[in-house]
């Protein structure tokens, strides 16, 4: 009976270091998607500077007494290419976020380490108990 005890304590310790474990790599996987999600809105931000500009360039072309049509022409193109490109980065940018704080979401990394951390504490309380 003694030596049940012993191996019980022995395995709640290690299903606590374990936990541990799990807790490191889920910091460190919300760390990287935290930089992927700064990488593309770097990206985000240039391309939709570039989108705003070009409108508004467009929008000063049509205004002219004398528009040039290759020029309307080249603007328009530019903002049709453009446009795409920012609303799949908007996306992007909100999958990132849901993935890491999504509240709703049971999956986000910030839920999963909060569930992590309270394992580890319920752990240790059976353990205490033992």
């Amino acid at each position: 009976m003694l030596f049940e005890r012993f191996r019980r304590r022995r395995h709640i310790r290690h299903r606590i270091r374990i936990g541990y474990e799990n807790l490191w790599d889920l910091f460190f996987l919300r760390e990287k998607l935290k930089m992927l999600r700064e990488d593309i809105r770097v990206q985000y931000d240039r391309s939709k500077e570039q989108l705003v500009l070009t409108e508004k360039r467009l929008d000063e072309e049509k205004k002219k007494e004398k528009p040039d049509k290759g020029v309307i022409k080249n603007l328009e193109a530019a903002v049709e290419k453009h446009r795409p490109d920012v609303e799949l980065m908007e996306k992007q940018l909100q999958g990132f976020d849901f993935e890491i704080d999504g509240a709703e979401n049971p999956k986000s990394s910030t839920q999963k380490i909060e569930a992590v951390k309270s394992l580890i504490e319920m752990l240790k309380e059976h353990l205490r108990s033992l």
